[in-house]
């Protein structure tokens, strides 16, 4: 689970499946970084709720030791795509480390 709304940082306005959305950065409770897609309509209203959640970009694996700067980038489903977009807009730049998910395999990426 994320912390509360208000550690929230908007981070970039970026165009996914269509939809405009912002980038938005936030924590998991064990402080690993967690990348949301959140609608850009309410978020621009200061009214960001669950319900405004396009994709959570990011997986977290307590078990999976991670540098601070590093991400592991969900591609699977409705999630497809979006890491050439983060390599595109200079968000993440991939890494030859991925981690299987159980649904898959995850790449880690760093955030630039």
């Amino acid at each position: 689970m994320a912390k509360s709304p208000s550690k929230k940082q908007k981070i970039k306005t970026i165009v996914f499946n269509g939809v405009k959305t912002f980038l938005v950065k936030d924590k998991y409770n064990d402080g690993k970084t967690l990348l949301n897609l959140i609608s850009s309509e309410n978020i621009e209203k200061q009214n960001v709720s669950i319900g405004d959640l396009i994709i959570r970009i990011t997986i977290n694996i307590p078990s999976v030791i991670l540098e601070k700067d590093e991400i592991i980038v969900n591609e699977n489903n409705e999630n497809r795509g979006i890491l050439k977009i983060l390599v595109k807009e200079k968000i993440v730049e991939p890494t030859v480390k991925f981690i299987e998910t159980g649904f898959g395999q995850a790449q880690i990426c760093k955030l630039i």
